[in-house]
């Protein structure tokens, strides 16, 4: 179910504006560029696995049933994401068939709770096929609750709080594409957010085949907060490529990240897991 973002946010803005917080105006520094595109790269796998395997971010995996993404950052932050160590309640609601057998179920919802230790995560999301008669019909992948908490109450405490929404809908051979994304990282020193929607297109490479790989064009505004600046950012997606053989990043393409002053990070795809980033030109 699609949020009513556009009034929401324009009330958030103007409440900010009133209680004195704006967007900076100050060019950005070359430390917080940096920070950028690290926060812009970890937010990639989840769009990734929403758009090329969505059943595979809900449904379970092993015995816990942990959503991909969450057990792939996971483990590259050096937490145990093996079934045996976790403690995990993992529930399923609404209709689950699946009729065209695309992996998409009619209505589903899905809850995740684990706990190990001082780490602890925590996800409820639903997905809804746009057609069950139509395995090429399109989706709706709704989050309501995603974080991860790891070492909590230690001066390593780290977590992760996701809200992804996406609404994909087949127009002929291409699909029109609603993407809503608010992604917040931090430690005990820093805390890193990335926030924007935005509608576009995307065109399968093979019509047949829609999920498995195509191209994503966009435009619109990226809101960048790190500690306590506010970035409000132009962002620019040419040509992105995607595949389901990779996981973790685009194959292809490049983003634009522009601020109020025309500074430029822009971050280029030579292959998969294989990406350069320049910051006004100077390699990052």
């Amino acid at each position: 179910m699609r949020k009513n973002l556009p009034i929401l946010t324009l009330l958030l803005a103007g409440l900010l504006t009133a209680c004195g917080e704006q967007p900076t105006s100050e060019p950005m520094s070359q430390n917080d560029a940096q920070n950028l595109k690290y926060t812009f790269l970890q937010s990639n796998p989840f769009f990734i696995a929403s758009l090329g395997n969505p059943a595979g971010l809900l449904n379970t995996a092993g015995t816990q049933g942990l959503p991909e993404p969450i057990a792939t950052l996971g483990a590259a932050m050096g937490f145990d994401l093996e079934p045996a160590s976790l403690a995990c309640s993992v529930n399923s609601g609404g209709n689950t068939q699946d009729q065209d057998r695309d992996g998409i179920p009619l209505q589903a919802s899905y809850t995740a709770d684990c706990q190990q230790g001082n780490n602890s995560f925590k996800a409820r999301m639903s997905l809804r096929d746009k057609d069950d008669n139509n395995p090429k019909s399109g989706y709706v992948l709704d989050t309501q609750e995603f974080q991860l908490v790891l070492y909590k109450g230690q001066s390593t405490e780290t977590g992760l709080i996701l809200d992804l929404d996406l609404d994909l809908t087949q127009h002929n051979s291409n699909y029109s594409l609603y993407h809503n994304f608010n992604l917040t990282l931090y430690n005990r020193s820093n805390r890193y957010n990335l926030a924007y929607t935005y509608t576009t297109t995307y065109t399968p490479d093979d019509p047949q085949n829609p999920f498995y790989a195509g191209t994503i064009n966009f435009s619109g505004i990226f809101d960048y907060r790190y500690n306590r600046k506010w970035y409000r950012l132009n962002a620019l997606g040419i040509d992105l490529k995607y595949s389901r053989t990779c996981t973790q990043s685009f194959i292809g393409g490049r983003v634009r990240l522009e601020d109020s002053q025309s500074n430029r990070l822009e971050i280029v795809y030579n292959g998969c897991n294989n990406i350069s980033a320049t910051y006004n030109g100077q390699v990052l």
